[in-house]
């Protein structure tokens, strides 16, 4: 069992105006969990601020590369909330994950926040059996199902598939540093 975590603050003389400086991760992942072995979960939640990776001061030190923040895919100003359940019985597994994300008054082009922009949410669902067929070098194949649903004021965007894959994972364990 493990419990994780992290924050980010700044700024905090300023009471109005150029706050919401901050960023909170917290997460809790369990292993052989109800002692079943090979029963893996994970819950995360993360949140960031409107002005998290900016500089009130001076543009040049905001946290960008051309015009993307350096930290989570989403940028700035979201909420996301992700849970993941994987159980594995010889040489099958099952996995489902869970992604919730909810984020506001951001233009991609640049690095704006406008908090008058409407709210977007993203419901992610991926569910899979996979089966293993050469365990050194991770070869599987799997049958899953994925949901995606965007919803943006009044409109909603849906898109459903299953998929088939024949896939393999080389993991590099050599560490020279």
């Amino acid at each position: 069992m493990t419990i994780y975590g992290q924050a980010a603050f700044d700024d905090f003389k300023d009471k109005v105006g150029f706050n919401n400086i901050f960023a909170l991760q917290l997460g809790f992942k369990a292993f052989d969990l109800f002692k079943l072995k090979n029963l893996n979960f994970q819950i995360e939640l993360n949140d960031a601020g409107a002005n998290i990776y900016r500089n009130k001061e001076n543009e040049l030190q905001d946290y960008y590369h051309y015009n993307q923040s350096l930290a989570h895919p989403s940028g700035f100003s979201f909420g996301e909330f992700l849970t993941i359940v994987n159980y594995r019985f010889k040489d099958f597994n099952l996995a489902y994950k869970f992604n919730s994300i909810t984020y506001s008054g951001r233009d991609y082009l640049t690095k704006s926040f406008d908090a008058t922009k409407p709210s977007v949410g993203v419901v992610l669902h991926d569910f899979n059996l996979s089966y293993l067929i050469n365990p050194k070098t991770n070869m599987n194949i799997t049958l899953g199902f994925f949901s995606r649903i965007e919803k943006r004021q009044s409109e909603t965007f849906r898109t459903d598939f299953v998929y088939i894959a024949w896939r393999t994972s080389l993991a590099n364990q050599y560490f020279d540093f």
